[in-house]
């Protein structure tokens, strides 16, 4: 039923769009009759001349929109804030001229406040090519695709307007989160447990050291995976090198249903991810080693010495994830994290029980938490409903305190440069 409606809806707005064309078709027959019954030879000439006007404009508009093959360039990635210019050619692969014809290009990640460009390509010759381009700035984190391209086209006589969409070449572009630019960004592993002049090289990767084969683990590179081992045995092997001793800065990234909270791009949750985006940039400037511990469906998913490109693909591509709690896989991350290792981790709510976070500081790691309060991203009609969670905030960040654990709280509007850049200690302390 509804596709029936759809129809009758299309049907009118064609006839609705075209009224002109159809005054001018009445008013031809009206003077055919006119002239049949008083066999005017001038009168005929002029309703001849009124449907050939109309019969070349409907051919004119439909060549003018067939046979044209678009290719869209522009740079793959950008991030947020970012302005970029758009490149169109459009071919034409027919041997006759296009006129009039307008381009309506949409861009996926478009401030609120712009408009999709319009271009008016007034003529192609056959067999031959225009390009037109456009600059637009880049609103939105994430992995868009474009709609297909507009064209449309009334010919030079301007009658029967015809539209099509066109499928361009090139239609996905990657929009990173924004960064921020942290001075003074050092990570110390001067610590109580190691003396002054233990040595820490400044290099990342692993080296040629092979130590054996043991169970591969969910996240780990599947390069490294044994084959003959994995075959002997029925299930997955992997190859243990012995990493090269390296500052290393682990990201969990706990995002909830509270990451949601406000609107457009001012969420609770994109400016965790802006947080994340400024902590690699910061340590990959440094030469730090990255790893990276997220949620995903029912698992955490752990990417190790993560470069600066593939973790900025990875913070595009992610969304918040409430399936499963990532506190509670801290004794399964705390395998992956070394001595001295230093831990951010980003969340919107307060922990559940703390004494999830032991088994990072088992493991001697410096270990900071942002608290990323929603009431601050919160309409003002919703506001009253976080209000609550700073008393339980504050309260968390003097137990952890008490811990070892440096912890802030993070509302909207506040410098992430200088929260993210706070000093960061050694936890000590049993919960």
């Amino acid at each position: 039923m509804k596709n029936i409606f759809k129809k009758i809806r299309d049907i009118f707005l064609f006839i609705v769009s075209i009224r002109a064309e159809i005054g001018l078709i009445l008013l031809g027959v009206f003077l055919f009759f006119v002239a049949t019954n008083i066999q005017s030879g001038w009168m005929f000439f002029v309703v001849a001349m009124i449907f050939g006007v109309l019969g070349l404009s409907l051919a004119q508009s439909l060549s003018s929109v067939s046979r044209l093959r678009i290719v869209r360039r522009f740079p793959e990635t950008c991030a947020e804030d970012d302005e970029i210019t758009v490149h169109l050619t459009i071919y034409n692969d027919s041997k006759k001229p296009k006129y009039m014809i307008l381009i309506q290009d949409t861009f996926p990640a478009l401030f609120p406040e712009q408009k999709d460009e319009k271009i008016l390509i007034d003529y192609i010759a056959g067999m031959n090519k225009t390009e037109v381009t456009y600059k637009v700035r880049c609103y939105h984190r994430g992995v868009h695709r474009f709609q297909k391209v507009k064209v449309e086209s009334a010919g030079l006589m301007g009658f029967f307007s015809f539209t099509r969409n066109v499928v361009a070449e090139n239609d996905r572009i990657v929009v990173f989160p924004m960064s921020y630019r942290l001075d003074n960004f050092i990570l110390d592993n001067i610590s109580p447990y190691f003396a002054r002049d233990d040595k820490t090289y400044m290099t990342t990767g692993k080296s040629h050291d092979f130590l054996g084969i043991r169970e591969y683990e969910p996240g780990q590179e599947i390069r490294f995976i044994h084959w003959p081992s994995t075959a002997k045995l029925g299930k997955f092997m992997v190859k243990e090198f012995k990493e090269i001793a390296t500052h290393s800065l682990s990201l969990i990234f706990d995002a909830n249903e509270c990451a949601s909270v406000g609107s457009g791009r001012d969420t609770a949750g994109e400016d965790m991810f802006r947080a994340a985006a400024t902590l690699l940039k910061s340590a990959k400037k440094k030469r730090y080693s990255f790893d990276l511990y997220v949620r995903s469906g029912e698992s955490v998913i752990a990417d190790k010495n993560l470069g600066e490109k593939k973790g900025m693909f990875r913070f595009a591509e992610l969304n918040y994830d409430t399936e499963i709690k990532l506190e509670d896989n801290m004794p399964h991350i705390s395998r992956y994290i070394g001595p001295l290792d230093h831990i951010y981790i980003l969340r919107v709510l307060p922990f559940e029980d703390i004494k999830h976070l032991q088994a990072l500081l088992d493991k001697k790691a410096f270990v900071s938490v942002v608290f990323f309060h929603p009431e601050s991203y919160a309409p003002e009609e919703e506001k009253e409903k976080y209000s609550e969670l700073t008393d339980v905030y504050n309260a968390q960040i003097v137990e952890l305190a008490r811990m070892g654990v440096s912890a802030h709280i993070y509302g909207k509007g506040s410098s992430l440069s200088r929260l993210l850049a706070f000093k960061r200690r050694v936890g000590t302390a049993k919960v």
